[in-house]
Order: C-alpha cells, then structure tokens, then sequence
C-alpha cells in the first residue's frame, strides 16, 4: 500500500528541516577542516584531552641527574666543567645503568679536564652524546662530544607545530647530506631494551618502520589527527602525554657528586643528565602536560626525553596505539 499524502508530507518536512541542513553542517564542517581553518583548534583540542585522560602507568625505567640552580652555584656555574661531568658519569658508571644520556652539548672543551672526560666517554660503551645536525644552515649545527662513534650519537633536533608548541617528536631523519641519524630518545631506548632482549630493527630509510621486537611504532603522516597536510618528513611520533603519568625520578647533581642517593635508582634505569635550571633559556612549550618541573606551560629539553623515553617504552611493553582523528571530530560535535 503506496503511503498516505500526510506520510509523505512527514517525510518531506523531516528532509527539509533535519537532513538537509544537518547535511550542509557537516558537509562545510568536512569543508573547512579540510581546508585546515580549523587546525589549530583541533591541536587545543589534542592538549585538552591529553591533560584529563588517565595516566598510563609507566615502568620506572628513566631518571634524571638534573642540574639545577644550587649545583650551579656550587660548581662555579654554567657552564659545568669538564672535570665536573667526568666525575658524575664515572659514579653513574658504577651504578650499573643500562643507559646513560649526555643531554648536554660537549663539542667544545670546557677547561679544566677536558682530556680526562675525553678518557671518561670514551670507556662507556652505554654512554649516548647530543648533537644538533638538520639544520640546512652549518653554522646552526652542534657537532657531538669528539671521539663518540655514530651509533652512540643522537640529535636533539625536535618539530614544532605552527602555533610553538610540541606534540610530535622526531625518531629518525637524514640529514642535508643524506645520512641517516636517530634521535637521542631513540638511542637511549634501543640500548635500554637491548638488555632486556627487545631487538631493534630499521629500514635503510628514515621512512621505513621502526620495530622494537614485534611491537612497531607508529609513524607520523601528514593528515594524522588534527593535522593537514603536515610536514612529515622523516620517522616521526604524536607524542602520547598520557604516558608521561608522575613526575619522574630526580637526582640533583650535587647528590651525585656526594654519593647521597639510592643506588637502585640508578642500576638498570636508562639516566639522562641534563640542565633544568631556569636560567638556562632553553625550554618546549606545551599546554597537553598536567605538570612539569618549570611550570605549567613549559619544559626543558632533557624533561621532555624523559617522558618520551617512557611512552616509547610503554608503547613496546603493550603495544602501539594510534591517536586517530576521533578526538577531532569529538571536538567540533561538543563545539
């Protein structure tokens, strides 16, 4: 039985009044984010979610040795001397760490004992140096600690979006002439994991996959959650901040030098030693961070490897997950 005049009459109006203007909503919604007018608002959107989903649990698998502003008073300031920086990593060396990461650029001799850091770096075979390398421009660059072979160098070199603020990290890159690096949080991992019998595998390319045992870790593209058409060049990641969870281990280096700490804080953890007093200018900004140690809305450069070393190694230890771009479209629907 055809429907009666009144059904279709009901039928019309709905399409009139509900589908075909829902439908030029979405449609224009698509249009514009498409178009990217609505990019950055995706990226707050990112960094709201990122401050109140749960905290993933991490394995306590990376401290710091931080070098604040009372150990600068205390060892003649900055910058710290070679001498200084021989005799912590020789205490961190008995400690048995799996890792050590020297976040603090060494191309340059800070007298006076140079030669005896020099000897230093050269007997630690799990010890990876900074370096600055992908900048187009030479004199940008920071070449690593002198002596350092390849495989135990790691750039620091990081992406910002647009708006200043850092979501994504930089796993591997060539550089302008075409060798492949890895960065320092890359390094510190596959060293870290190498004692636990977790392999690390990667193409000849920067682009190729990046495996730690079976577990793959997701590569950045261009249009991947809020992003359009971002620059995704070399081996990227979105940062998962819900890893970041707690505040991490911290051990000032006026502790270290005196012995004044646990020592199973140190033995089989990955340590990192890097700058987090404020007068050394040289932080992230980031709104997607419940806390860090300078403040709410910024970071330093040996903070920001700590919990990333903690989310690479979560998302090994269960797996990778993306961040699609639900939270995107979460957004504009609340919106």
């Amino acid at each position: 039985m055809p429907p009666s005049r009144q059904t279709l009459n009901q039928r019309l109006q709905v399409l009139r009044e509900v589908i075909l203007p829902g439908s030029i909503v979405l449609g224009l919604v698509i249009l514009v984010r498409l178009v990217g007018w609505l990019q950055i608002h995706e990226w707050m959107l990112f960094d709201q979610f990122s401050r109140v989903c749960p905290a993933q649990p991490h394995s306590a698998s990376v401290v710091m040795v931080g070098i604040d502003e009372t150990d600068l008073e205390q060892v003649g300031g900055y910058p710290v001397a070679d001498r200084i920086l021989a005799q912590a990593l020789r205490i961190l060396a008995e400690q048995k760490p799996s890792a050590i990461g020297l976040d603090l650029f060494r191309n340059l001799p800070i007298e006076p004992g140079h030669a005896e850091l020099r000897q230093v770096l050269s007997t630690l075979p799990n010890l990876v140096g900074a370096e600055v390398i992908l900048n187009a421009n030479p004199a940008l660059n920071v070449a690593p600690p002198p002596g350092l072979p390849p495989a135990r160098v790691g750039f620091t070199d990081v992406v910002v979006d647009g708006d200043g603020k850092l979501r994504r990290a930089l796993l591997a890159s060539p550089t302008w002439a075409g060798e492949l690096r890895y960065s320092l949080d890359l390094r510190l991992a596959q060293l870290h994991l190498a004692t636990r019998g977790v392999a690390f595998r990667h193409g000849a390319r920067s682009r190729d996959p990046i495996r730690f045992g079976d577990r793959v870790i997701p590569r950045f593209q261009p249009n991947a959650g809020g992003y359009i058409r971002a620059d995704a060049n070399g081996n990227q990641m979105l940062l998962n901040f819900c890893a970041s969870g707690d505040m991490l281990p911290i051990v000032p280096l006026r502790d270290l030098l005196q012995k004044k700490f646990d020592s199973a804080l140190i033995r089989d953890r990955v340590v990192i030693i890097g700058m987090t007093a404020a007068s050394v200018k040289d932080v992230f900004f980031t709104d997607a961070l419940r806390e860090t140690i300078l403040s709410q809305k910024s970071d330093t450069p040996v903070c920001f490897f700590l919990w990333l070393l903690c989310g690479t190694g979560a998302m090994v230890a269960r797996g990778a997950k993306r961040f699609g771009a639900l939270w995107g479209w979460i957004g504009h629907l609340v919106l």
